[in-house]
């Protein structure tokens, strides 16, 4: 088991804290026992975890208080046993500061050399100092610093530091002048640079001033410029200046390393030389440091001169640590059920786990992915346990052995709340959903999922993600992106649906004006009009020969006064009679028409009341809401007695009328005609030859003449003369009426596509904090962009095109030139749209294909059963084809355009960017199907700053996602077949020697691999 097993945490160390061995503004004046015991003590208090022992040209107080702490009995003497225990968990390491007398700009070029604890004092004394040369130019104690010593001669100089260590002990006003000396850097790098030495140390620059503002001018610039690229780290505090060692400020990180070699880590320390300034840095400047506590932890920095160091009082993610610890799990262990066989070990133990990228490795088959499905278990991820691969019928979960019976799981959070279930549990979806889970099975499956307009897993996970990102308030209740949507748009939609019944009813009048206008229907109405013509001509042809009156012929004998008499007496109250019908008539069909007006305006009245009424229920939560009387905003008040008085007039009038006409109602009108008709016929029987010939006559020519006047008609029988001739002169007109139709469907379809607008500036709203979120990110890769798209155009138009009949959409090649038009259309705006509308209608009314010579084509000749003209109209000029589009661009290209491996990405994007999710992220292989560059380019970079957030694990195979990515802690999965299947994890940083190895072994293949690798890359760089 390793010692950091959480592998890197927040740490504060200070690096520079100088001992009673200082020779220098020594402010302790004490013995190095009372020393250690302060020192511990405030360490302990401090919570330090790492402590650089400095003096000036000598390790003597490291030396000193290093055997303290080997002394247990002593150590425990010193500070009692549970400070003791303590104690020697803090890392002491040897700091040797080096005092130049170089200055560049009124500042002093000093330097630290801190060596690994791992050296032994001796080895530093012996082969450090004693290889330097020192003389001196001054008289070491006459208290001058500004003098200095000189590269020649150490050995005397070591000889009398051990004299004037012993002095010091003894004498404690004895000042010494080595803090005057100068060393020379390349001699000190020099030395350095043997094998013994090698990653046993570090150069630290101390940078006291702003670095990024000293003038670089000259001589000064060179001296700085020498010690500072042969520096590992700057001891500086400044943040201007920490911004300049990190390529940040006055150059570009590429500018900065080819200057100084590399970016500089910036460490501090308290510089104590006194016991109230130990661990007590001006303005709460603690160094915090992400790493083990460890030398290597150290070293460590200089792979992540950023991330992995913070100045100041608390890292910004410790601080959110503390607000958030239920969203962050802190253990995962496992129990092994007493009933399960011997041969079945599989889980046993517990994994601490740390807060922010865990790496988890191993060879296939490992275990690895088994620790992912467990927490997605124990945290009732809504993803589902279908897409498990550990925790899955087929593997662990297999029916006949009833593994998951046998072991139980808990995960307990840092808030200390533990949950816990049998590994053969389920996931209740119904539950909160504590972490977000992204098995590899489900990232393939919705990534490769046909895109169905919002409807796949792929799209509602992007929605969901999106929503995270509207506040509380704006969510108006709503639990989804989607009905979010649908609340904030439902009087849009309404309105567009009002505007569309307007069209259809412009739309039915248009094309029944177009018909009437083509020249088709004019020479079938005038072709009505010359057969009307022909049979007038014919009828006048027929008209009954006259027959004079009796009394006119002298060669026809007397008549029968009387009978005559009675007969032009029962003709005339027939006369009387019909004309009294035809009053009747008109009376009745002006009543029924009043009728049915009356009848439609009260079923309007209806409707209005119900559209009211359901206004009020619909918006009686805003008003109370708001606190308003809605009756006070809105009332209908409805009187229909008017409207149904006079219907029951009308109806009493039409019952008259009808009963008047009605020809078996005994006393009726026509049954009087009819009556009088048959007494009309019983006296002709009686009349004499010529008179009855004369009264036939009479009633035949009565006859003819009722058919002329049928045949002549007025304008308002269509199928008369005059009606036809009317209508004739009424098809002049027709242009003007279809212009103004026309007009009129334009300014509905403008309102239409105005109303998507707002849709669209709706959406635009909703997505306004995801967008304004990516905008700060400064992440150019994704892009939102608010548009009305096209959808369902080409499918939905063809389906009312019979492609088999001669037109511009003949055949495939029709459907071709439809592609084409649509692909060439713009709908970003009205008149676009209207201009693609204007090509359609063209290419329906003309057949517009290069070897057709059909020329006009009739548009009702092209439409598919059932379709009507109007269908069309509707079709087109309703813009249903038209959706407003809130639409997401990854790179460039719409989701629709994506490979399933860019939506992969673009979701992974999502999770570790854009979601506003802190529950724990885990992701199951991530870098399936992905290559290298992407994931080095685009995941790297967003998961190193996910996990500054959230809690984010990994299962991968990919060194990218593991070491590129800094992961805290790297858990190693490896599974024993031969011991039942038992699986064993080993877990700590990356900077620890085990892991590293582990690291080398699983992702690179063995470090002789990664060597040959890494030689024949080397020749790309020769």
């Amino acid at each position: 088991m390793l010692k950091f097993e959480r592998g890197s945490e927040w740490r504060r160390w200070d690096l520079h804290i100088h001992t009673p061995f200082s020779e220098l503004n020594n402010g302790f004046k004490t013995d190095i026992e009372t020393y250690a015991s302060q020192m511990f003590r405030r360490a302990i208090e401090s919570d330090i975890a790492v402590i650089g022992i400095t003096d000036y040209f000598s390790i003597e107080g490291y030396r000193e208080i290093r055997e303290i702490v080997r002394n247990d009995d002593r150590l425990k003497q010193l500070l009692g046993p549970e400070n003791a225990t303590r104690a020697k968990e803090i890392l002491l390491v040897p700091n040797v500061e080096l005092r130049s007398s170089v200055f560049v700009d009124d500042g002093r070029v000093n330097f630290h050399v801190i060596f690994s604890d791992d050296l032994d004092p001796d080895d530093i004394e012996e082969h450090f100092f004693r290889e330097l040369k020192f003389t001196a130019e001054s008289n070491p104690g006459d208290g001058d610093d500004s003098r200095s010593l000189t590269l020649r001669n150490l050995e005397d100089v070591g000889k009398r530091l051990k004299v004037q260590h012993v002095k010091f002990r003894d004498q404690s006003d004895l000042s010494v002048g080595m803090n005057t000396a100068s060393v020379a850097h390349e001699e000190v790098t020099k030395v350095l640079g043997q094998p013994r030495f090698k990653d046993k140390y570090l150069l630290v620059v101390v940078a006291d001033e702003d670095l990024a503002n000293i003038s670089w001018d000259g001589q000064g610039h060179r001296i700085r410029k020498n010690f500072i690229q042969k520096a590992h780290m700057l001891f500086a505090a400044n943040p201007s200046t920490r911004e300049w060692a990190l390529g940040k400020k006055h150059a570009t990180p590429e500018e900065f390393v080819s200057e100084f070699k590399s970016l500089k880590p910036c460490i501090h320390g308290s510089d104590a030389h006194t016991f109230d300034r130990l661990f007590n840095p001006d303005l709460e400047r603690y160094c915090w440091i992400h790493a083990d506590p460890t030398f290597a932890g150290l070293r460590y920095l200089l792979n992540e001169p950023e991330s992995r160091v913070f100045i100041g009082s608390e890292p910004p993610e410790l601080y959110h640590l503390k607000q958030t610890k239920t969203k962050y799990a802190d253990c995962v262990s496992f129990t092994r059920n007493a009933k399960a066989p011997s041969n079945a070990m599989w889980f046993s133990g517990g994994i601490p786990l740390n807060s922010g990228l865990v790496a988890i490795i191993g060879n296939k088959g490992s275990g690895k992915t088994a620790i992912a499905d467990i927490l997605g278990l124990l945290g009732n991820t809504h993803v589902g346990q279908d897409y498990f691969s550990f925790l899955s019928k087929q593997r662990f979960l297999a029916p006949r052995q009833h593994l998951g019976d046998l072991f139980e799981a808990s995960v307990r959070w840092l808030s200390g709340r533990e949950g816990t279930k049998l590994l053969g549990d389920g996931i209740d979806k119904n539950a909160p959903e504590l972490v977000k889970y992204i098995p590899q099975n489900y990232l393939e499956t919705i990534c490769t999922e046909l895109n169905e307009k919002g409807e796949t897993e792929f799209d509602r996970e992007l929605m969901s993600v999106i929503f995270s990102h509207v506040t509380e308030s704006d969510r108006l209740g709503t639990h989804s992106l989607q009905e979010l949507i649908d609340r904030t748009t439902l009087e849009t939609e309404k309105q567009i649906q009002q505007l569309i019944d307007q069209l259809d009813v412009i739309n039915q009048q248009l094309a029944d004006w177009e018909k009437r206008s083509s020249q088709q229907f004019r020479d079938s109405v005038q072709a009505q009009l010359e057969q009307r013509v022909r049979e007038l001509e014919s009828l006048n042809e027929a008209r009954p020969a006259v027959v004079p009156e009796p009394q006119t012929d002298p060669s026809v004998p007397g008549r029968d006064t009387e009978l005559t008499t009675k007969l032009a007496q029962i003709n005339g109250k027939i006369t009387e009679l019909n004309l009294k019908a035809q009053a009747e008539e008109d009376v009745d069909r002006g009543a029924t028409a009043r009728i049915a007006v009356a009848d439609a305006l009260l079923a309007r009245i209806n409707n209005l009341e119900a559209q009211v009424k359901n206004f009020l229920q619909n918006s009686f939560g805003d008003t109370e809401l708001l606190e308003l009387d809605i009756s006070q905003i809105v009332s209908l008040t409805v009187n229909r007695e008017p409207v149904i008085v006079k219907r029951q007039d009308d109806v009493s009038v039409q019952t008259r009328a009808r009963n008047a006409l009605n020809p078996d109602e005994q006393g009726s009108l026509r049954w009087e005609v009819n009556r009088l008709t048959t007494e009309a016929t019983d006296v002709r029987a009686q009349l004499d030859e010529p008179t009855r010939r004369y009264h036939e006559y009479q009633i035949a020519l009565g006859e003819w003449q009722e058919k002329y006047d049928r045949l002549v008609g007025t304008a308002q029988d269509i199928q008369s003369v005059e009606g036809l001739k009317a209508q004739l002169t009424a098809l002049g007109d027709l242009p003007r009426q279809i212009a103004s139709a026309e007009q009129n469907r334009i300014e509905l379809v403008r309102k239409i596509y105005g109303a998507k607008e707002r849709l669209v500036n709706q959406y635009g709203r909703l997505h306004k904090p995801v967008q304004e979120f990516i905008d700060r990110e400064n992440y150019t890769e994704l892009q939102f962009q608010a548009s009305i798209v096209v959808d369902g155009l080409r499918e939905k138009f063809l389906a009312k095109i019979h492609q088999g009949r001669a037109g511009s959409f003949y055949g495939q090649d029709g459907s071709k030139r439809l592609d084409e038009m649509i692909q060439e259309g713009d709908f970003t705006t009205f008149d676009d749209t209207s201009v693609f509308i204007s090509k359609l209608l063209d290419a329906l009314r003309y057949d517009r294909r290069q070897q057709s010579n059909v020329g006009d084509v009739k548009l009702t000749d092209q439409l598919t059963q059932g379709i009507g003209v109007k269908d069309l109209y509707n079709f087109l000029f309703g813009l249903s084809y038209l959706r407003p589009q809130f639409e997401l661009r990854w790179q460039g290209k719409p989701l629709d355009r994506l490979s399933p491996g860019e939506r992969g990405v673009l979701l992974l994007v999502f999770y570790l960017l854009v979601d506003r999710g802190d529950t724990p992220l885990i992701i199951d292989q991530p870098e399936e199907n992905l290559d290298n560059q992407t994931i080095a380019s685009t995941l790297v970079p967003l998961i190193k700053k996910a996990k500054r957030r959230r809690q984010v694990i990994i299962v991968t195979h990919n060194p990218n996602l593991a070491v590129v990515c800094d992961a805290d802690q790297v858990i190693h999965a490896s599974l024993n077949k031969a011991e039942g299947n038992q699986i064993t994890y080993v877990s700590g940083s990356i900077e620890e020697s085990e892991i590293a190895q582990k690291i080398i072994d699983v992702l690179e293949g063995t470090k002789p691999a990664f060597d040959l690798r890494d030689a024949k890359y080397s020749v790309l760089d020769t």
